[in-house]
């Protein structure tokens, strides 16, 4: 499985791609929009991307990705950013901070494993 993995935090973008490469995934990484823009021609199978990154238009990408049928886990600051998502994306599509490694482990197999029309953007 491939992953892409976008958070403007370096610390958590550098540990959680290492964590999920010892799963056995390829994974690739992103830290702002035009990165994470650039990254989609690796054809990732999931994009784990911060609500909050910079330089995106989170509703211009949830919109693309629901045309490519690309899977997405959408990471969380607060209510307020699931409130403005809410409408667009499935609620297993969020994730809060803080989560652990088990959280995202348990939150990615979740994901992958709902059938096609429900783990896709919906």
């Amino acid at each position: 499985m491939k992953l892409l993995f976008a958070s403007a935090e370096r610390d958590l973008l550098l540990c959680y791609s290492r964590l999920l490469q010892t799963e056995g995934r390829e994974v690739l990484t992103a830290f702002d929009g035009p990165q994470l823009l650039s990254q989609l021609s690796g054809s990732p199978d999931l994009i784990i991307a911060d609500a909050a990154l910079p330089r995106l238009d989170t509703a211009g990408l949830i919109r693309f990705l629901k045309n490519e049928g690309i899977r997405l886990i959408l990471l969380l600051n607060d209510k307020k950013q699931k409130n403005a998502f809410r409408e667009n994306l499935p609620e297993e599509a969020f994730l809060s901070y803080p989560f652990s490694p088990e959280e995202l482990e348990e939150k990615i197999r979740e994901t992958m494993n709902l059938t096609l029309g429900k783990a896709v953007i919906s």
